[in-house]
């Protein structure tokens, strides 16, 4: 039986909560029980906070409760630490109390084997029952910056994660959580370790997301598609909000599969049929994690800088230039040549280079701030020009600093992307951790780089192409918006004919029930 989706009240009471309860709360900070209180406190959590436990008075500063009955005021979610064995009578009791949001830590579950999943089933059929929703069980929580609500025990949460961030990340495997996070903590607008997606499903989080007017990208790690027609109709509302989501999809072989069975109770999937979804429903499909990362990286870029395809490449190596000029082509994207005027320009600046692109400054060009500064903006001033990629091979020390500093103040004055690419070494890298901090998206692996930037590029080209074909503007995100975009275009006549979807988003906006549609 398919599952109805969430409501959007208690998705957001669950994923931005105003007050939290932590049943089996813990005093040992070893414990992960102890550790969302230390969060919440440390990153100062605004509501209440109710730790359970039978005898401490109080867990890093908040009052304890003996039972889940006793905090005085309404509770929105709650974090379940106890043994598998008592989850069942525990969510019982929260849903006699009019809770209706759970995040679920412990193990042991559809993952261990028939007497978990027995326990598993009877805590979906209490929550279905009640309308309730759930993040795990066997996960390692959640995370919403912008309300630090802190419902997890992902290492270093404090340390990593900043404002700013405008992309979700939804991921099947709590590690994989915390690795993406690590170094690029500034990138995420929240977090979410769904574990065995007994309740709500990898498609709900993303969706949740999705409707989020500040998240301007969805990244994903999926060990099964658990409902693929919530995801398909998640994915065709991404598509419709120009909203691009990023997926890496574990389980490709029946080898991995069955590692991905024992590790969440994950259904095993056709990938051929998985690989048409993603395609169909413009999709970036992610093969490596280290790719979904850059995704990330990227796609928050992307929300201060503009993107494109045409690729300007201005480096003091030329064998790193034909290397990067073959993986731009490689992922369909383009090396312009540069306008006359901006030869032109270059070749006064660098008299001993040959102006181009790729454009090769030379070491001494490289070794020049002022040199390197003009270049870059004479190239970023090229209309062929979208985005532009400074690799920095051997940038140390000084040198490296320097280099940095010059990249940062020219791309905080340019709408288009600077994207530095650091090479060479890890060591002495003040200039890398300042390029970070000043938001950059400075890489090492100029590879995944490119791939990245081809899947985001593609996104874009096939959301501007569906947007002429419907005759819909870019900001027609609502319903009612998008229905009376759609018409105007009709009666201007800047539509000829209207496409299925079309027709659909027109009447389901005046209350007429349409058919769902598959791919």
């Amino acid at each position: 039986m398919i599952q109805s989706a969430p409501t959007a009240l208690a998705m957001s009471q669950m994923m931005r909560p105003g007050s939290i309860a932590i049943l089996g709360a813990s005093t040992d900070p070893g414990k992960f029980s102890n550790r969302p209180l230390v969060y919440l406190a440390s990153l100062g959590f605004k509501g209440p906070v109710y730790p359970i436990h039978p005898q401490a008075e109080s867990i890093e500063g908040f009052r304890c409760y003996r039972s889940i009955d006793d905090p005085p005021g309404p509770i929105d979610v709650v974090i379940v630490a106890r043994p598998a064995a008592y989850v069942p009578a525990e969510i019982e009791r929260c849903l006699a109390r009019g809770i209706r949001a759970f995040v679920v830590f412990s193990a042991g579950f559809a993952e261990a084997g028939p007497e978990g999943a027995l326990l598993q089933a009877r805590i979906v059929d209490l929550c279905r029952a009640a309308g309730a929703v759930m993040c795990g069980p066997n996960c390692t929580g959640l995370f919403d910056v912008p309300s630090r609500a802190a419902l997890s025990f992902m290492t270093n949460l404090d340390q990593e994660v900043e404002d700013g961030g405008s992309v979700a990340f939804v991921s099947g495997s709590g590690s994989i959580a915390a690795i993406m996070y690590q170094g690029r903590g500034r990138v995420f607008r929240s977090v979410a370790s769904i574990g065995n997606e007994a309740v709500c499903s990898g498609a709900d989080f993303i969706a949740h997301a999705l409707e989020e007017p500040e998240t301007r990208g969805v990244v994903a790690f999926l060990e099964a598609i658990r409902e693929p027609s919530r995801l398909v109709a998640t994915l065709k509302r991404a598509a419709a909000l120009e909203k691009p989501v990023a997926i890496l999809k574990a389980g490709r072989t029946p080898q991995s599969a069955a590692v991905a069975a024992t590790h969440t109770g994950a259904l095993i999937d056709d990938d051929t049929a998985i690989q048409a979804m993603f395609e169909r429903l413009n999709v970036i499909r992610a093969d490596s994690l280290e790719e979904l990362k850059t995704l990330a990286v990227l796609m928050h870029a992307a929300s201060k800088w503009r993107i494109g395809p045409g690729v300007g490449v201005l480096t003091p190596s030329g064998g790193t230039a034909v290397l990067i000029v073959d993986e731009i082509l490689k992922h369909g994207l383009a090396v312009p040549e540069l306008s006359a005027a901006t030869c032109q320009v270059l070749g006064e600046i660098i008299p001993q280079a040959t102006p181009g692109n790729p454009m090769d400054v030379t070491g001494f060009g490289a070794s020049s701030p002022e040199i390197l500064t003009r270049a870059m903006e004479a190239m970023l001033a090229d209309p062929a020009i979208d985005v532009v990629l400074v690799p920095m091979g051997g940038g140390v020390g000084k040198v490296g600093s320097a280099r940095a500093r010059v990249l940062i103040d020219v791309a905080a004055k340019t709408r288009k992307l600077v994207v530095p690419i650091w090479q060479g070494t890890t060591r002495e890298q003040p200039g890398y951790d300042a390029m970070l901090a000043a938001g950059l998206p400075a890489m090492t692996d100029y590879a995944l780089l490119i791939a990245a930037l081809g899947g985001l590029v593609r996104h874009r080209i096939r959301c501007d192409a569906e947007r002429k074909r419907s005759g819909l503007d870019a900001d027609a995100m609502s319903l009612p918006g998008a229905a009376l975009r759609l018409i105007e275009a009709a009666r201007n006549g800047a539509a000829t004919s209207l496409s299925e979807p079309a027709v659909k988003t027109i009447l389901s906006a005046a209350g007429i029930a349409v058919p769902s549609s598959t791919i």
